[in-house]
């Protein structure tokens, strides 16, 4: 067109879907930015012992508990159980994460004789200290001698 002396149409259809895409990818680079975890768990079940069996008849799982820590700083967080759960934490309950980093955390949880652990599984929530809006709930399976059939 320029060269025979037209004028230049800059929207043409291209350009405008171009434009429309990229707009779209940076809003969505920018959404998830925002909306980010800060904390990352992962909850595993002891490879070595499905359960133990206790003196009194309660039954003990043990789980291997991987925290992330996503932030720039470190943290520590707060291992709890829900209120008035029939189950018992046992260990540390606190957990020192440094900047961006994991550890890996062996958790015991205890169930007194007579729970029915099929129908009841333990809430096991990790908190950051520092910030109770940053917080993870996993239900990890708790097994029991019935389960073993």
């Amino acid at each position: 067109h320029a060269v025979e002396h037209a004028p230049t149409k800059i929207l043409r259809p291209r350009v405008i879907i171009y434009g429309t895409l990229l707009v779209a990818l940076i809003g969505a680079v920018i959404t998830v930015v925002v909306v980010r975890t800060p904390l990352g768990v992962d909850i595993l079940h002891d490879r070595k012992t499905l359960y133990r069996e206790l003196a009194g008849g309660g039954l003990e799982n043990v789980y291997q508990l991987k925290l992330t820590n996503k932030t720039e700083r470190q943290r520590i967080f707060l291992i709890e159980l829900a209120q008035g759960s029939p189950f018992e934490l046992i260990g540390d309950q606190r957990v020192l994460v440094p900047a961006g980093g994991v550890a890996n955390v062996p958790l015991t949880v205890r169930a007194a004789a007579g729970i029915d652990t099929r129908s009841n599984r333990p809430a096991v929530t990790v908190r950051a200290e520092d910030d109770p809006q940053v917080y993870r709930t996993h239900y990890p399976a708790f097994l029991g001698p019935q389960d073993r059939k």
